[in-house]
């Protein structure tokens, strides 16, 4: 599985900078998702801030950055979040 669904997202995860975004929602952004990756169940991540799920989308959730940007991603109970994004929505 993939850990970041895009080149863009991984730069902001390991920097806290990245394409063309506000800094501070890629810094923000930066601190969900270095929680996101080391949390174990969806009950940790909960911890973090309110879980959204996307009626349109099955399976996929997201957490709040600011406005309308969302830090999303999938969840396998073996591997963690995967294919995590920083989007807005």
């Amino acid at each position: 599985m993939q850990r970041y669904a895009t080149k863009i997202t991984e730069l902001i995860a390991t920097t806290r900078f990245g394409g063309g975004i506000r800094q501070h929602i890629t810094v923000a952004a930066h601190e969900i998702m270095q929680l996101l990756v080391v949390c174990h169940s969806l009950q940790d991540i909960g911890v973090i801030g309110p879980i959204t799920r996307f009626a349109k989308t099955e399976g996929l959730y997201g957490l709040k950055v600011e406005g309308k940007w969302c830090v999303t991603f999938r969840w396998s109970e073996d591997f963690g979040a995967y294919l995590i994004r920083l989007e807005r929505r």
